[in-house]
């Protein structure tokens, strides 16, 4: 089966400037919650040179059959960086390197000062973040100079775990990044992404999975991967007790025998083997008199379980082909040996070098 790729060239408003669908060569990242790149080149008379100006975009349409074409990864690229070169001989190429769209949530901060409403928030985890979007690029922010436009923050769903945060004067993708570590931490994986559809910018937040449920055997198309199907290499399961601790005293507001202290312990992991308890004390006296510190404790706990893990290297075929059986951020079954592993793909990177696309996809996840 033949792979189709076209590559968009607009305006940093999206104006259509060139299409291109033969290029010298072609790489992109993408990785959950974070600004990756695309490095192109192209010959030099392809196109004009000031068509490849920083905040101009490059889109990359993808197809599997030359006629259903989707926009990979759901971005526009940035550029960023633009270079043409010129030979001894005088052939000429450009060189042009640009960032997914969720860079643009990397240049704001949280400009609020600490303890105020705009930087000290209780609340779902994946909605707390909209909020911060809101009121530093969205329609919400007390500096309208600071508006990013045609930018879309979708609506408040509350499916992430509660919790509190403190974030004044922060980068607002750092700041993302932690939040969904401590969902994470929490037994909730969390994703933001900013996608583009229809010339707007899309801010958006994913639970459990980045991507489409393609488990075994009831998710949607499940998708059989493992060596015994050929198309899972490079395999590595662990059982990673290093850090782990079970048993967790979180001590919040107050002095000596009147400060607030939670303890929680995991009764299953301390009962496994006489040695098996590991403590932890957890210093939560950032929080306000009051507060319920049990979900620092909780999220304490569970970052520090014993994981059985699981890496591998997910390979393009027939079976498992990406863009027509999966894509970017979906979660997939592999079977090893007697292991089940449910895993995500979140990271890929395509390259496209003479007119042939190799796509290579780590694979991440716990053993059921």
């Amino acid at each position: 089966m033949t792979d189709y790729t076209i590559t968009r060239i607009t305006t940093p408003n999206g104006h259509l400037l060139a299409e291109l669908d033969t290029f010298e060569s072609l790489s992109y990242t993408r990785v959950v919650n974070a600004v990756t790149t695309l490095d192109m080149v192209i010959g030099g008379h392809a196109l004009p040179w000031s068509y490849l100006r920083p905040d101009n975009r490059i889109e990359v349409w993808y197809s599997t059959d030359g006629i259903n074409f989707y926009l990979d990864t759901d971005t526009t690229w940035i550029i960023r960086y633009p270079r043409k070169r010129i030979s001894g001989r005088g052939a000429r190429s450009y060189d042009v390197q640009a960032y997914c769209a969720t860079t643009l949530i990397d240049g704001p901060i949280v400009a609020y000062a600490a303890d105020s409403e705009y930087a000290d928030k209780y609340g779902p985890l994946d909605d707390m973040m909209k909020h911060i979007i809101r009121e530093n690029l969205g329609s919400l922010t007390t500096d309208s100079t600071r508006e990013i436009a045609n930018l879309i923050i979708e609506a408040d769903q509350g499916n992430a775990p509660t919790d509190r945060k403190a974030f004044a004067w922060r980068n607002v993708l750092n700041t993302l990044q932690e939040i969904a570590q401590t969902s994470e931490q929490q037994g909730t994986p969390l994703f933001f992404d900013v996608v583009y559809e229809d010339k707007s910018f899309v801010f958006r937040t994913y639970t459990e999975r980045r991507g489409l449920d393609h488990r075994w055997p009831g998710g949607v198309s499940p998708v059989q991967i493992g060596p015994e199907f050929g198309n899972l290499v490079d395999i590595e399961i662990g059982i990673d007790a290093r850090n782990e601790r079970n048993a967790v005293y979180c001590g919040g507001r107050g002095e000596e025998d009147s400060r607030n202290i939670v303890t929680l312990v995991d009764s299953d992991a301390v009962n496994s083997s006489t040695y098996a308890r590991r403590e932890q004390f957890v210093d939560a006296r950032m929080y306000k008199p009051g507060v319920d510190i049990t979900p620092e404790a909780r999220a304490a706990l569970e970052a520090g379980r014993r994981r059985t893990t699981f890496r591998g290297k997910l390979l393009d075929t027939e079976n498992s082909r990406y863009g027509l059986h999966w894509r970017w951020g979906d979660e997939l079954t592999a079977t090893v040996d007697d292991d089940v592993i449910d895993c995500r793909a979140d990271a890929v990177s395509v390259q496209i070098q003479n007119g042939r696309r190799t796509v290579e996809t780590w694979l991440k996840g716990n053993v059921r």
